[in-house]
């Protein structure tokens, strides 16, 4: 099982890579501006919501979090950069620190983004993919 752990990671590795390689960082600066929508699940944990990105490299993100039947409110703000196929968000403001603490970076690989989507690895290895809502 752990062979084939592997070997689904290494793919999933080596086609994000590919896949990027078609994406500058200058495209993805250009591209990545404006409101974007979010929804994720794992192990009965759903987060989701919009998040703003700027063309200064600050972030919003604004949503819920949800547990059950609890529903919880989340905002968070950031620094964003890319570098290669890192994207890294630092958080500098959160409605729950304690899940999202301030001064902790998230980075995930960039699959692809164009006008309407944009597709990453996390740091889990689960691909996510998000909407565009509005352009700058």
């Amino acid at each position: 099982m752990h062979l084939y752990r592997s070997i689904v990671l290494a793919i999933v590795v080596l086609w994000s890579s590919i896949a990027f390689a078609g994406v500058t960082e200058a495209e993805f600066r250009s591209q990545l501006p404006g409101r974007w929508h979010f929804s994720h699940s794992n192990d009965g944990v759903t987060i989701s919501g919009t998040s703003t990105y700027s063309e200064d490299g600050h972030v919003t993100y604004e949503g819920t979090i949800s547990v059950g039947e609890e529903v919880l409110p989340l905002f968070m703000e950031g620094d964003w950069n890319i570098k290669g196929d890192k994207f890294s968000v630092k958080i500098t403001r959160s409605s729950l620190p304690e899940v999202f603490p301030v001064d902790s970076v998230q980075v995930d690989t960039v699959i692809t983004i164009d006008e309407t989507s944009y597709m990453y690895v996390g740091s889990s290895g689960t691909q996510y993919t998000e909407k565009r809502l509005a352009t700058p």
